[in-house]
C-alpha cells in the first residue's frame, strides 16, 4: 500500500479492489488507509510550515526589538535630544532597517512557496514595502494585545476556571439533568446562569448562546502519562488528530512544579476541524492550565482569554478531571465549555 500510495495517494475503486484481494483486506480497510496517509502527510506538512513562518516572524520581532531599543539609547530622557553624533546614529538605524526590510522579503518569499508546498493559494502579496511593513506590524501588534496580559491576570482568569470547570464536572442535578432517551447529561440554561453569575448585560446575554457537554469514561492509560500528552502539544495534536487540524504552545506562562508539572499554565492556538461539514473549522487562542488536586487526581483546564467583542467563539472553562485508578487505568470525566454569537452555527457539543 505504501509503494501504491507513492504512485497514486488518490487509487480509485479498481485499483483499491485489486490491492484488497491481494492483501486479504476489505475494500473499507483499504480505503481508510488512504485516507489517513493522506491526512497524516498533510499534517506533516503543515507543521512544517509553521515551524519555518515562526522561527521567521520570531527573526522579524527580535529586529523589531533591536530598532526600539536602538531609538530608546540614542535618545536623552531628560530633553528628548540625541545624546550621540548624528551620522552614526543615521547609519546604525538606517543598518537596522535595511536588514529588517530584508527579513520581511524572505518571509513572503517563504510564505509563497508554503503556498506551493501545500498546495493551497498563497498569502497576498504586498506591492509596497510600506503595505508590507504595515501588515506585519500589525500581525505583531495583534499578539502583542492578546498575549500581552500581565501574569497576575491570566493567573485569576486560570484560578476561576479551574473553580469553574471542577463545579461543571461533578454537579448533579439542577445544573445537569439526565436525558434518557439521549442517555447523557443535559444542562439546564436556567441553573447555569443561577451559578454562574454573567457580567454581561441582558442585551448581550440574549446575543450570546452557551453550549456545553458533559462525559465520563475510562482511559486504558496511567493518569500521569495522560497529563503529560495534554502538556505536549504535538503528543496532544497527535491524539486528537482527526479533530486538531492545527495547533502551537504560544508562550509559556508558567513552567509547573514536580515531574506532573503541577501549576503549569501557557497560551495555546488552536485550528479545530470538526468531523461534520456543518461546522466550519473553528481557531481558537486560550490558556491550558495543568493542577494537582491530590496524589491521584489532577484537572487540565482550557479557557479563552481575549475578551474582544469581534470574537465570534470563546472557550469558556472546559477540560478534563483526570483520576488515576491504580492498575493502568484513570476515569476522565470530560466537559466543552463554549460560548459563541447566535448568529453562528452552532459547535458539535450538545445544546443547553
Amino acid at each position: 500500500m505504501e509503494a501504491l500510495f507513492k504512485e497514486s495517494p488518490h487509487p480509485d475503486e479498481k485499483q483499491r479492489q485489486q490491492l484488497s484481494k491481494r492483501l486479504g483486506l476489505a475494500p473499507r480497510q483499504v480505503k481508510f488507509w488512504f485516507q489517513n496517509r493522506r491526512t497524516q502527510i498533510k499534517a506533516i506538512q503543515e507543521r512544517h510550515e509553521n515551524s519555518l513562518l515562526k522561527s521567521e516572524i520570531e527573526k522579524l520581532r527580535e529586529e523589531n526589538r533591536n530598532l526600539r531599543e536602538s531609538k530608546k539609547k540614542a535618545c536623552c530622557l531628560s530633553c528628548g535630544f540625541s545624546g550621540r553624533g548624528g551620522p552614526a546614529m543615521v547609519a546604525e538605524e538606517q543598518q537596522l532597517k535595511n536588514e529588517n526590510a530584508r527579513l520581511k522579503i524572505e518571509v513572503e518569499k517563504l510564505r509563497g512557496m508554503v503556498g506551493r508546498f501545500s498546495g493551497r493559494a498563497s498569502p497576498p502579496n504586498f506591492s509596497s514595502s510600506t503595505d508590507n511593513e504595515q501588515h506585519i506590524m500589525n500581525l505583531i501588534q495583534h499578539e502583542d494585545r492578546f498575549f500581552g496580559l500581565e501574569k497576575s491576570k491570566i493567573s485569576d482568569i486560570v484560578d476561576g476556571a479551574t473553580s469553574e470547570l471542577l463545579k461543571m464536572a461533578t454537579t448533579g442535578e439542577p445544573l445537569w439533568v439526565r436525558s434518557i432517551e439521549a442517555r447523557r447529561d443535559i444542562l439546564d440554561y436556567n441553573a447555569y446562569i443561577k451559578e454562574f453569575s454573567q457580567e454581561d448585560s441582558t442585551i448581550g446575554r440574549a446575543r450570546k448562546s452557551i453550549e456545553a457537554s458533559r462525559e465520563s469514561g475510562v482511559v486504558f492509560l496511567d493518569a500521569p502519562r495522560l497529563v503529560q500528552v495534554f502538556m505536549d502539544v504535538n503528543q496532544w495534536k497527535d491524539m486528537f488528530a482527526c479533530m486538531v487540524y492545527k495547533a502551537a504552545t504560544v508562550d509559556v506562562i508558567c513552567e509547573g512544579e514536580g515531574p506532573n508539572r503541577s501549576g503549569a499554565v501557557q497560551l495555546m492556538s488552536v485550528e479545530l476541524q470538526m468531523l461534520t461539514p456543518m461546522v466550519p473549522t473553528r481557531e481558537l487562542h486560550f490558556v491550558r492550565s495543568c493542577k494537582q488536586l491530590s496524589l491521584d487526581k489532577w484537572v487540565i483546564v482550557d479557557v479563552s482569554v481575549d475578551d474582544s467583542e469581534g470574537a465570534n467563539h470563546r472557550r469558556r472553562p472546559s477540560g478534563c478531571v483526570i483520576e488515576d485508578q491504580s492498575n493502568g487505568h484513570c476515569k476522565v470525566t470530560w466537559v466543552e465549555h463554549s460560548e459563541y454569537l447566535k448568529a453562528l452555527p452552532p459547535p458539535c457539543t450538545g445544546r443547553s
